[in-house]
């Protein structure tokens, strides 16, 4: 959970690179203006989550080397994290005054993620019949500012040997209150409908229109989770695969 300098890129390669302000005197007024671009960069990280790179100070570890130095504010970072892809713009820069201190900040620009991303949750049969008072991460909070739109999941049941019996509504929701306490964000699949697979089985949840204080969905993970109560008896276990955008709000 580093910067790695091996996986840094500058793109731009216009001697305009930057955005300044210049002071402009005239016989009349002295005043000044923006001049010059974005310089754009590149970073990948095979284990860094957005979320992670995205965090204040991230790129502080680029002070050592010349990174520090040629990043400016507005300049333009293309992050691929190993959860999934998006657009960093550079917030503050701080140059370091004796070549060992100083920050980088960056925020999210734009309203979303570039692409869909997806996770994979294997949920084992305790915690499967635990789920009423113990919901599972399935996607993990992704910075604050950040709004994770649910677009769908699938849930892939693996029986073994019994079905499962009582229960309630399982559904993924926003955050992790316990017995279907927090914002529902997608449909369910109902306690009759698992309990009455013989076999191995597939489900699909989608999306339901979401209204909420910003503090319940703001920087807030999904989870799945069931209403009632939880499952007794049963065998059975889940791989659940969530497909997400991150996006800002305005």
């Amino acid at each position: 959970m580093s910067f790695l300098i091996l996986n840094w890129s500058e793109v731009s390669v216009s001697l305009n690179q930057g955005i300044i302000t210049a002071a402009i005197d005239t016989p009349s007024s002295d005043t000044s203006t923006q001049q010059g671009s974005q310089n754009v960069y590149t970073y990948f990280s095979p284990t860094d989550s957005i979320a992670t790179i995205s965090a204040s100070n991230y790129f502080n570890q680029a002070i050592p080397n010349t990174v520090m130095w040629s990043v400016q504010p507005g300049d333009m970072i293309f992050v691929e994290g190993s959860d999934y892809n998006q657009i960093l713009e550079v917030a503050t820069v701080v140059l370091p005054a004796d070549g060992s201190s100083g920050t980088i900040t960056t925020e999210v620009w734009g309203n979303s993620s570039l692409v869909e991303a997806q996770t994979t949750t294997t949920i084992s049969n305790d915690q499967l019949l635990a789920l009423y008072d113990t919901p599972i991460q399935l996607v993990p909070a992704q910075g604050n500012g950040t709004f994770i739109v649910f677009d769908r999941c699938v849930i892939s049941y693996h029986y073994l040997t019994a079905q499962t019996t009582d229960g309630g509504a399982i559904g993924v929701q926003y955050g992790s209150t316990d017995h279907a306490g927090g914002t529902a964000a997608s449909s369910t699949l109902a306690a009759a409908t698992l309990n009455g697979f013989t076999g191995n089985a597939l489900a699909e949840l989608i999306p339901v229109g979401v209204a909420a204080l910003d503090t319940a969905l703001e920087n807030i993970g999904l989870y799945l989770n069931t209403a009632t109560q939880d499952f007794a008896t049963g065998a059975g276990s889940l791989v659940v695969t969530t497909y997400y955008r991150v996006m800002t709000p305005g």
